[in-house]
């Protein structure tokens, strides 16, 4: 294998509701995680957007550029045959795994979630020996390598979750992946992945299936990474303008990772610390028992 010690790709997907993350996310993409090129997928009524506040060191495609209406809209049927009525969280991994498919041999691509932070100067390839450096998580879904076996083959194999916001991998890794699943389920591998899913909810990862079939086939490739990172960053700001001094707040951490979800639930604080604090008794259950209310936890 022709050795490449710099990341040919880095490859994001983000959607509109997660543009004022990106705006922190993506300078520091360009600062500290070095490649020759740098790649945002986005949805096609979103493209106008991210043109205003994105950097043009980002080439911006859209979905579409790589998945056309009438074939998502295939997809989509297929997964509702399964119970899955929310295709949007697939899709967006098909999305991933074609971008980072688009290359030569010997390219590196990396796939690096849109939300996530990077906090200082990233590596993912060793100089010497082209093998390839993996952060980990303590994750473990079960559906994921049930999906994976059936599709693959292959068993969990890793001693680790490789659901970690970043992955990378040799373009051909990713083609011979392809090659593998089309060959095994006798369909093109999008519709393979779909007919494959056991029912609704999350049944597929393509870090978990990206990782497991690399550690199967080029094992002497993988350096597990220990280095330090967070997933639930976003739980320690109340709003999106405290985050310009992430590197304070996460010394000594290699990246952090800004879910939604997690800004999303401090919009409420103020309220639950009004009820909890303000109001008798009697009024704060009855106020409970309508909203379902219950204590949210402690932020620091």
């Amino acid at each position: 294998m022709e050795v490449i010690l710099k990341l040919t790709k880095v490859v994001s997907v983000c959607i509109r509701r997660d543009l004022k993350v990106w705006q922190v996310s993506a300078p520091r993409i360009l600062e500290n995680i070095e490649a020759k090129e740098y790649e945002l997928i986005v949805p096609t009524c979103d493209t106008k957007y991210f043109e205003k506040v994105t950097s043009k060191s980002f080439l911006i495609k859209n979905d579409e550029d790589y998945i056309c209406p009438k074939y998502r809209a295939k997809l989509t049927e297929l997964l509702a045959q399964r119970n899955e009525f929310s295709p949007n969280w697939l899709i967006q991994q098909f999305l991933k795994i074609m971008a980072i498919s688009d290359g030569v041999k010997g390219d590196i691509a990396l796939i690096w979630d849109s939300d996530t932070v990077p906090l200082c100067k990233l590596s993912f390839v060793d100089d010497d020996s082209g093998r390839l450096y993996y952060y980990h998580s303590d994750e473990y879904h079960s559906p994921y390598f049930d999906t994976t076996k059936r599709l693959l083959g292959i068993d969990r194999i890793a001693p680790y979750s490789f659901i970690a916001q970043c992955i990378p991998v040799y373009v051909e890794w990713v083609k011979l992946m392809l090659e593998e699943i089309e060959k095994n389920c006798n369909l093109p591998w999008m519709e393979a992945i779909c007919t494959s899913i056991s029912g609704a909810g999350n049944q597929f990862s393509e870090y978990e299936t990206l990782g497991n079939f690399i550690l199967s086939y080029f094992p002497e490739f993988v350096i597990f990474h220990d280095n330090k990172w967070e997933r639930r960053g976003g739980k320690y700001f109340k709003t999106h303008q405290k985050l310009l001094n992430l590197e304070k707040r996460f010394l000594g951490f290699d990246y952090v990772a800004l879910e939604s979800q997690d800004f999303q639930k401090r919009k409420y604080e103020k309220f639950y610390e009004f009820i909890r604090d303000s109001l008798p008794i009697n009024l704060k259950k009855n106020i409970k028992s309508v909203f379902r209310l219950s204590r949210p936890g402690k932020i620091n």
